[in-house]
């Protein structure tokens, strides 16, 4: 009998499928059987037990100790620059030199003065310090000082709270990039001891929002100077990468020797401790305020503050590097101009005195304009009412009638004397009131005149005319009004619609760029060429003579001879050596922010001061918008509560980089206006300026108007007619056609439009920025901070 074999029915359970590697029945009637794939090494992460886990943890500690520890001992031993601190007063109260005097009466210490830096050797510390007093009242003393400090040392005040003043110099200092910070009290001990911590608790909570976790020392007596040295030299410095990448001097003492030849520059020999990287003799250096110089020599003289004293000192300088005039880094920001590349042309000296003229002709044309038009008309009216109106001398004529009242004296006196006598005593009365009427004019037009010689009327004037800029470029942004009697293609035969632009490419790009385009330095793929710099610095093991913590004298080539003048012993005088190639002048941009309640009008391609890194220099900025666009809208003015991007001709500088911007008052002071930081080197960063044309309807029939207003003529219309337009409403359109000769239109919108619409007309010319760079920056007289808006004008009313 044969076996039956099984037949599912319909009942029967659907099994999951198996999931094979391709080895399966179906894979070999399909392609046959395939090769096994080639096992491959997966890293797995190493599951490490609880006791290796903490050797992990504890070599880690050790190393992160070991580089904290030498980051200390690299200060303030003999082969090691001294710890340099700053002592900075933050109340008006609080001198620097009170401070460092209570830190000489500290027992074991050797004092030794200088004109710049004292210098002061613990020897029960073993460690020595030098101390810097930067003039309080100097914003730019201040801030030269913490560039190369180690630390600051903030003097308080028990009888004064912090005010105004410390907030302005503490949000440079933490704009600009802040070292290891000290505080330090004075008169503490004065008060009761119930007193003296409630004391430190108010002070220490007026700090907590800026410095958490703050530790306030008292100075009042030898032991706390003691105290305060010991916390100055075991703190954690705190690394600035703006100077560890750069090497950096502080002048303990300088002179100067004017050269045979011109008695206005010659050869400046500064002497301190070299810090950060090794220096070069061939490498150029930076003085801010000053700009860039080449190196002649480089000493090494002996170090009179070294803590182990010797038995015979060593008066021989020796001599280290001398620079060779042949392979010195050249000086030349801008590359030569070259006649031969592409369709450059330089303008001859005739071409440019032309320019020049016809610029001083139509100025002037402009203002025999001015001086003709009435009171109360505008420019744009004034354009197209000069020929209807007629200005001629007005014709004045006054007439006076001369009535003489004589009295009736039959009626009025009695006694003829007495009438002669009361019409005397009037006489006189009249007399004095004449006088006395004299007198108050005189001293009201003495007081009004000494006041006009205060106030700067002019200056005024310009501010108020530039406030109403700001207003009606905030209320009609970027509009702008074209005079009836010249064409408006040749006016803005430089600009150029756009379909959207935010996607539309900018073609062309290179074809309008200025003269100076082909002069500064365009780096390629300008982040990967800072990584390579910035890592051949670590390996680099050159010039080891003029390594860091040696007491070196510099002898600095062709300085002007008012250096001496202006760095005086309350400021300091910094010397930054500069990398590879940021002597070459090219395209800055920089991001900005507003400082606090700083409401000035700032406009473009006004003038300030910049302190970007360790750089200090003068230039006009262009601003545009911080977008992630290929294209960035300019913008005229500054507001206050958006950032911008500052663009300006500037040297290569390597972020990070701080940056503070400063606006120069008439009184001579500067005013803090913005913070931020360096965004990029990029010359191809594309600013487009746009200009907005305006529009009325005249007649609407449903989705199509006649606009005037726009255009003045006819041949305007049939240039902008493949521009497209908008309404402030939302609706598009594009010009149909000119009606008539006086710049009416036909244009069709793709929705109905109201009588109160305005139809738009945007036009956009890409802009650069003016060749105003200007590395000698005076030093001024006193900062301002963003409270003291009161200029010397008001100083009439104290």
């Amino acid at each position: 009998m044969e076996q039956q074999t099984h037949r599912p029915g319909v009942f029967k359970q659907p099994n999951k499928r198996h999931k094979s590697d391709g080895n399966s029945a179906r894979s070999e009637k399909v392609g046959g059987r395939q090769a096994p794939k080639a096992a491959t090494k997966k890293k797995h992460k190493q599951q490490l037990d609880k006791k290796q886990r903490r050797n992990q943890m504890a070599v880690q500690r050790k190393a992160k100790r070991e580089e904290v520890l030498n980051q200390k001992r690299s200060r303030g031993h003999d082969d090691t620059p001294p710890f340099l601190v700053g002592i900075i007063p933050l109340c008006r109260s609080i001198d620097s030199t009170d401070i460092l005097n209570a830190l000489k009466q500290c027992p074991d210490v050797n004092v030794m003065e200088g004109d710049r830096v004292c210098h002061v050797n613990s020897v029960r510390l073993k460690q020595r310090f030098a101390f810097l007093k930067p003039a309080a009242d100097d914003i730019g003393a201040v801030l030269d000082a913490a560039k190369v400090a180690d630390c600051l040392l903030f003097g308080l005040s028990i009888q004064e709270s912090l005010g105004h003043y410390a907030d302005h110099v503490l949000s440079c200092l933490f704009a600009q990039g802040l070292p290891s910070v000290i505080f330090c009290v004075q008169g503490l001990k004065s008060l009761p001891n119930k007193k003296q911590s409630e004391t430190k608790k108010e002070i220490t909570k007026h700090l907590e929002k800026r410095f958490p976790d703050i530790k306030v020392h008292s100075l009042d007596d030898e032991k706390d100077a003691l105290l305060l040295l010991r916390a100055i030299g075991c703190q954690k410095l705190a690394k600035m990468q703006m100077r560890e990448y750069r090497p950096h001097l502080l002048a303990n003492e300088m002179t100067f020797e004017p050269s045979a030849n011109d008695s206005t520059v010659g050869t400046l020999k500064v002497t301190g401790y070299l810090c950060g990287q090794t220096l070069n003799v061939d490498q150029a250096v930076h003085i801010p305020g000053f700009g860039d110089f080449q190196l002649l020599q480089i000493d090494s003289p002996y170090d009179p503050h070294r803590l182990s004293s010797r038995s015979k000192e060593i008066s021989e300088v020796k001599v280290l590097e001398q620079a060779n005039l042949e392979t010195r880094t050249p000086l030349q920001p801008l590359l030569p101009v070259d006649p031969l590349s592409q369709e450059q042309t330089w303008p001859t000296e005739e071409e440019l005195m032309e320019a020049e003229e016809e610029r001083i002709q139509k100025k002037e044309k402009k203002m025999i304009r001015k001086q003709r038009v009435q009171k109360g008309i505008s420019e744009y009216q004034a354009v197209w009412m000069e020929e209807s109106i007629e200005y001629g001398p007005k014709e004045s004529s006054s007439s006076s009638d001369d009535d003489d009242d004589d009295e009736d004296m039959e009626g009025g006196y009695d006694d003829p004397m007495k009438a002669v006598s009361e019409s005397s005593s009037g006489d006189e009365k009249d007399a004095e009131d004449v006088d006395d009427g004299e007198k108050q004019t005189d001293t009201m037009s003495v007081a009004a005149s000494e006041y006009d010689q205060k106030v700067h009327f002019a200056a005024d004037e310009d501010e108020m005319k530039r406030f109403k800029e700001a207003r009606l470029d905030q209320m009609f942004p970027d509009e702008i009004e074209i005079p009836s009697n010249e064409p408006a293609k040749v006016l803005l035969q430089d600009y150029r619609g756009l379909a959207s632009f935010r996607t539309s490419p900018w073609l062309h790009a290179d074809e309008d760029c200025p003269v100076e385009y082909e002069r500064i330095a365009i780096v390629p793929n300008f982040n990967s060429v800072r990584k390579a710099l910035l890592k051949s610095l670590k390996k680099s093991d050159d010039h080891k003579e003029c390594h860091p913590g040696r007491y070196l004298t510099l002898h600095i080539d062709k300085v002007p001879s008012d250096i001496m003048n202006e760095y005086n012993h309350q400021h300091p005088l910094v010397i930054f050596g500069l990398l590879k190639g940021e002597h070459y002048l090219t395209v800055v941009n920089m991001i900005l922010q507003r400082f606090g309640d700083c409401e000035d009008v700032i406009e473009s391609d006004e003038p300030m001061i910049f302190h970007v890194g360790y750089r200090r220099f003068s230039a006009s900025p262009v601003y545009s918008q911080h977008t992630n666009g290929d294209k960035h809208k300019m913008e005229r003015f500054f507001w206050k509560d958006n950032p911008v991007v500052a663009t300006v001709y500037a040297p290569i500088i390597f972020p990070p980089a701080s940056v503070l911007m400063f606006k120069q008052l008439r009184n001579g002071k500067e005013k803090l206006v913005a913070t931020g930081r360096v965004l990029s080197v990029d010359p191809n960063r594309i600013i487009i300026e746009r200009a907005v044309l305006s529009g009325h309807p005249f007649k609407i029939n449903k989705k199509s108007a006649v606009v005037r207003y726009m255009f003045f003529n006819r041949d305007d219309i049939l240039w902008f007619k493949p521009v497209e337009l908008r309404t402030k409403s939302g609706r598009r359109g594009s010009i149909l056609e000119p009606l008539g000769t006086r710049g009416h239109m036909k244009c069709s919108f793709n929705g109905s439009l109201d009588a109160s619409d305005v139809v738009l007309m945007n036009l956009y010319k890409r802009v650069f920025p003016k060749l105003t760079y200007n590395a000698r920056v005076p030093l001024p007289c006193a900062s301002a901070s963003y409270t003291e808006t009161v200029d010397s004008d008001m100083e009439i009313f104290d």
